[in-house]
């Protein structure tokens, strides 16, 4: 699911880039590079009221798949950040605090506070997929693997590097 949608991803800003480009308004958007002034620069040079229209739905959708990606993503690690059961009620009230917050900065914010909090996100859910399970295997090496049972690829001083890898990766994604 999530390759398709980064494809579709790819091929809407290739065609946005191609169409600012073709219809001269690169300038315009490089001193403002927000949605609302995309949304405008398609509005005044688009003859077609559809275009605008399926724009306008596609723009909330994809908020609307933003956040309940966010909340998904996050769901149980705010069951167990909070010790929350498992249960219908407990992963309500965690996916409340998934997706209330950044609900509340897309509706009381402006657009580029919105756009920061969505990538502060991103980043805490790369941190949480790649760094959580190097961290892991680091520390949990010794304890669960004192008989060779299990295997873990590498030695521990690999791990350990694969960790601090994954950390300056994380602090260079975030600085660029």
């Amino acid at each position: 699911g999530t390759t398709i949608t980064c494809a579709i991803y790819l091929l809407w800003i290739i065609a946005m880039a191609g169409f600012i480009n073709n219809v001269g308004s690169q300038q315009i958007f490089q001193q403002d590079p927000s949605l609302n002034q995309l949304v405008s620069i398609i509005k005044q040079n688009s003859n077609d009221s559809n275009v605008v229209t399926f724009l306008n739905i596609f723009l909330n959708v994809t908020l609307l798949a933003s956040f309940l990606t966010i909340a998904l993503a996050f769901v149980d690690f705010w069951i167990d950040a909070l010790k929350l059961d498992t249960s219908l009620k407990g992963r309500f009230i965690a996916g409340l605090f998934a997706i209330v917050p950044p609900l509340i900065i897309a509706i009381f914010f402006s657009n580029s506070i919105f756009v920061l909090a969505l990538a502060i996100s991103g980043f805490a859910g790369f941190g949480y997929s790649v760094l959580l399970p190097s961290a892991v295997a680091y520390k949990l090496y010794d304890k669960y693997n004192i008989d060779g049972s299990y295997f873990f690829g590498g030695s521990k001083n690999l791990r350990k590097y694969f960790m601090i890898f994954s950390i300056i990766f994380m602090i260079l994604a975030v600085i660029f």
